[in-house]
Formats: structure tokens, sequence, C-alpha cells
């Protein structure tokens, strides 16, 4: 259950204003155009102005607990180290990567499964004919039929739909003409006003998720990247000339004490772990 500020976030501003209108005019409320004696005309404004606050408090009060009767659940990973697995009212199942939070109804209504996202998670969405399942984020509105995919809301300003099954259609919120459609292997890339289509060549984007690294030819400075995201640390190569060399192995699943060992010895580089980094140098 959310707390009073995640209600408030719900509260549409727009709305309650155009409902409190019509009540003030309903209900005469609504001071006349024509100009009355100068103390009744500065009376009704003050009197206006109160009545317009008790009635926008009453509107807040109830779209508050609207939002409360929608039975709408927030779930957040708040963990620095762990996945959060969670099981959504069709059956998809949706892995948070730490501080991703989703949005969802108790039980999905209509013939719509919509849902609120913002951070990284893995999605495994169950297929429902004439019911497609949509994701909203601050960026872009995501929408498929039955399908596995990865998105992530916070890279450099940047939105990422990498999908792993199925299709997926990509469409920016602010112009919805603007869409992509994805399958198995592609990514989408939104920023500003643009959507990029490409193939998805980084085969550890799912690494946060499964701990399992393929590396092959691949850039040390790359390594470290994908190595901070996947375990949330943050390692430093004190030496930058080896941030070009390439290294070409394979883990699964290791612990990251394991992994950090065998990317040094062929550097000949020692470990440091401090408060705030592992720096190799």
């Amino acid at each position: 259950m959310m707390n009073n500020k995640q209600h408030t976030e719900l509260f549409n501003t727009d709305l309650a204003w155009e409902k409190l209108y019509g009540k003030l005019k309903e209900d005469n409320l609504l001071i006349p155009e024509k100009k009355p004696a100068f103390f009744l005309h500065k009376f009704l404004k003050v009197a206006a102005i109160f009545v317009a606050l008790v009635s926008l408090s009453a509107v807040g009060y109830f779209y508050m607990f609207s939002a409360l009767n929608t039975q709408q659940i927030l779930v957040e990973n708040n963990s620095l180290t762990s996945i959060k697995q969670i099981q959504l009212p069709d059956g998809s199942i949706l892995h948070l990567n730490s501080g991703a939070k989703v949005l969802y109804p108790k039980k999905f209504e209509a013939n719509t499964r919509e849902i609120t996202f913002e951070g990284e998670a893995f999605f495994e969405i169950t297929k429902q004919n004439g019911k497609p399942f949509v994701v909203k984020t601050p960026k872009a509105e995501i929408k498929v039929l039955g399908t596995s995919f990865n998105v992530n809301t916070k890279i450099d300003n940047k939105l990422e739909v990498s999908v792993t099954t199925g299709k997926v259609q990509v469409s920016q919120i602010e112009n919805r003409k603007n869409a992509v459609l994805l399958t198995a292997g592609q990514m989408a890339s939104v920023e500003d006003q643009k959507i990029l289509k490409l193939q998805n060549t980084n085969k550890n984007y799912l690494s946060w998720k499964t701990k399992q690294f393929d590396f092959e030819n691949v850039e040390m400075q790359q390594v470290v990247k994908d190595l901070n995201k996947a375990y949330n640390v943050n390692i430093i190569i004190q030496n930058k000339e080896i941030c070009s060399r390439k290294l070409r192995t394979h883990f699964d699943n290791k612990p990251l004490e394991t992994i950090l060992k065998v990317i040094a010895e062929p550097y000949n580089l020692t470990i440091k772990y401090t408060e705030s980094a592992i720096i190799l140098e």
C-alpha cells in the first residue's frame, strides 16, 4: 500500500481544477463578471479564494482516497545487491534490478494490462489474446502481447528496450506516431525526440540478472562497466592503458572476488578495496 506522498503524486491537478470549476459553477459560487461595489467586490474575491481552497482540498482528499480504492500496488527494490522478483495479477513475472520500481493494479480490468515503471527490469509477459500488456515509462510506452524483454530507463538520460523473445512496440510518450517494432535480438534507444532501432550487440545486457558473462575480445573498460552494473559496485582501473586491452573469458555465476582475480592476473594488477571503490592498479 502506498503512503500519502505516493498518493499525492497520483493526483491529477488539471482534472481536479476542472471538477472544482464545474462544482463552483453548478453551485453558483463563481464571481459574477459585472462590477459590484468596491467593498463587495473585495469581499467576494476573498470569499471565492476561501471557497476555492476548501473545495480544492476536498477534491484532493477525494482523489487521494479514490487512488486507495483502485488498489494500486507499488513495489520498489531497495536492495543494493539482490534482484526482486514479483508476479503480476496476470501471471507475468518481473525481475527488478536495484532501485527499480513498478506501480500496478491489484487486478487488471477491461481489455488492457497497464503498469507504470522506472529503473531496470527483465519482463516475462504471459500472452492473453486481445489483452495487450502496456508498460508506461517517463520517455516511452512499450506494448507487447506475450514476450520477454529488458527495460532500462536510467542510462545517461536515455531509455533502452532490448527484446529477448517475441515482438515489442516502443513509442514516444509525447508523439505516439514516433514508434518502432522490435523482434528478438533488437533494441530501441529513446532519447529526446529520437527513437533508434538497433541490433543488440552486447551479449551481457542481462548479466545483472543472470550473473553470466561472455567476454569475447571485449575491452577492459567495457568489462568493468558490465561488472559495475551487475554487482552494483564501482571498479576503477588505475592504469588507463589497460582500459583498451581486450579480454577473452567466460564467467557463469561466479563471485565478484573470483572474477576480479581472473581479470587482474594477466596484467599483474593488484586489487585494492576502499569504502567507495574497488581499484585495480
